[in-house]
């Protein structure tokens, strides 16, 4: 009987650790750290998910969403580390918790994916305070800085226009010691819905009152975000790396922190489409022309260049190439010459430089009109066109010297003597000739003209409805491939088949809505939606197809 025992137990013993062999040495473990449990408003907290034993890509599957508070995915890191005697390696996933609203939140697990297992974290609590205090002091204090280092984000204003720039700068508050030195940009503002350009600019420190304490106030940078679709958004953020003295008990060395930013709501609104005219491209902003033209005539199929400036406030960046008004006889050529782009206060001026290139196609005076911009003004809420003084040429000759080619004969007595009559004889001959070659030529031409025009016009009529069709089939092609950069390409190219005259004014003001959306998605940095992009598909396949 005891035999039979320990048999049995001996087939237990072995049947476990073939099963311990099996299964994996430790399950992946999770742990959940935030910097800090209590920010203001307009604070951001870092919250780390610390999973170790894990070999594979770690990716998180559930984000939990808390009106209140805005949680967004930062990436992920490789670390180890050794803390009071004990080492830990493994990777963590880092996520920012920026306060919108005061009040007491309980953020939720995060479900994540490591190894094929599904990982949870532990629920954690986070108090938002009222005011705003910058980036999270409470862990400058904990990290033992000689001084409190805040990060602080201005924006000029929380509701604008598509187009319309809206400044936004940068600063720290600290506590005027400057025993610290800013390395450089970790991360950079968050721009979703935004075209971001960086703007130079340099602000002496100042004091200024956070809450109830003193604090100076130092510029790190300033930043247009120039609004490319109406919507809801929250810009800033991102943040700094600054080197600093970390105070160690008795001791004191060197140390490198990231400082964070805070986010701030915006509303971007739709430009108006009453008041709006058939030239406008897009521009926003307060803008004069001004165009030198030249004071002499110009010779015939010479290069006449005329400077173009345009100085105001706005949106200076990405404004139209301003052209003459008039479609003349006379070949155009834009050229960007420079520009001078700077924050006054709340608003973004400067001026930009263009070349126009002209060059003549015939003799005589070449009323070309005014350059003209036609451009949303945010101040008066009203479409506004700003136009030069008119460019008029007075184009005369050849250009080439009236002299050329002419023989001059020898005046002396030992100079060759000519019969007049000899002389008129001859001219009159070669006129004859050329006249009679002149009529046979105009007749041959009249009658290949006669028997090939009507050909000649179904031919070109041929070729528009084939391209029409062609660039249909196109448009098509790129919504079925999830290609926008090229649908954008085709329906811009489809536009300039669009004949106004024979649509109704109906039809008229969305094909003008169509031209602002396609021209803000190409250089703007909007992207369109699946049904936008349909619905665009859809209008300009009617009126192409008539």
């Amino acid at each position: 009987m005891i035999r039979v025992i320990l048999k049995n137990t001996g087939r237990i013993l072995i049947l476990l650790a073939v099963l311990t062999a099996a299964l994996p040495l430790s399950a992946a473990d999770i742990e959940t750290e935030i910097s800090s449990s209590r920010i203001h408003e307009g604070e951001t907290a870092v919250l780390k998910l610390m999973i170790s034993n894990s070999t594979s890509d770690i990716k998180p599957l559930k984000v939990p969403g808390i009106n209140g508070l805005n949680i967004s995915f930062r990436g992920s890191t490789r670390s180890f580390q050794f803390i009071n005697g004990k080492s830990w390696s493994g990777t963590i996933l880092n996520f920012s918790i920026y306060g919108e609203k005061k009040g007491r939140y309980t953020i939720p697990p995060f479900v994540l994916e490591a190894d094929g297992e599904r990982l949870v974290s532990k629920e954690i609590g986070l108090t938002v305070l009222a005011g705003s205090g910058g980036a999270a002091s409470s862990r400058d204090e904990q990290d033992g800085s000689r001084v409190s280092l805040r990060g602080g984000v201005e924006f000029a204003s929380d509701t604008v226009s598509v187009g319309e720039p809206l400044i936004v700068r940068y600063f720290l508050y600290h506590g005027g010691t400057r025993d610290f030195e800013i390395e450089g940009i970790r991360n950079n503002p968050e721009s979703r819905g935004f075209l971001v350009k960086k703007i130079n600019e340099e602000i002496p420190d100042s004091e200024t009152m956070q809450g109830d304490a003193a604090f100076i106030r130092t510029h790190v940078a300033t930043y247009c975000f120039i609004p490319a679709e109406p919507g809801s958004f929250f810009p800033g953020g991102g943040s700094i790396v600054v080197s600093q003295e970390i105070i160690r008990g008795p001791f004191t060395m060197p140390g490198r922190r990231e400082i964070m930013f805070p986010k701030k709501a915006v509303k971007v609104t739709a430009l108006p489409g009453k008041g709006r005219p058939s030239e406008f491209r897009g521009d926003v902003g307060d803008f004069t022309v001004e165009v030198k033209v030249p004071e002499t005539g110009v010779r015939l199929y010479d290069e006449v260049r005329i400077p173009v400036k345009v100085s105001g406030s706005g949106n200076l960046f990405t404004l139209s190439k301003p052209v003459p008004e008039k479609n003349e006889p006379v070949k155009v050529i834009v050229e960007d010459v420079n520009s001078s782009v700077r924050a006054e206060g709340e608003v973004l001026t400067g001026e930009k430089n263009y070349l126009l290139t002209l060059i003549p196609d015939r003799s005589g005076e070449i009323d070309l009109g005014p350059v003209s911009i036609s451009a949303y003004n945010p101040g008066t809420k009203k479409y506004e066109t700003a136009s030069s003084a008119p460019i008029v040429l007075n184009v005369v000759g050849t250009g080439q010297d009236s002299r050329a080619g002419e023989v001059e004969f020898d005046k002396s007595e030992d100079s060759m003597s000519f019969s007049i009559p000899l002389i008129v004889g001859i001219i009159i001959a070669v006129a004859g000739a050329v006249v009679s070659i002149v009529l046979w030529e105009r007749k041959k031409y009249r009658v290949v003209v006669h028997h090939n025009s009507k050909p000649v016009e179904k031919d070109e009529e041929k070729d528009s409805a084939e391209k029409r069709k062609e660039l249909i089939l196109s448009m098509t092609r790129a919504i079925d491939e999830g290609n926008d950069d090229s649908f954008l390409r085709f329906a811009d190219m489809a536009l300039k088949h669009v004949d106004e005259k024979n649509i109704s004014s109906n039809i008229k003001d969305e094909i003008h809505q169509i031209k602002d959306r396609i021209y803000t998605c190409r250089y703007g940095g909007g992207r369109p939606g699946d049904d936008e992009l349909s619905r665009i598909r859809n209008v300009l396949t009617k009126v192409l197809k008539g």
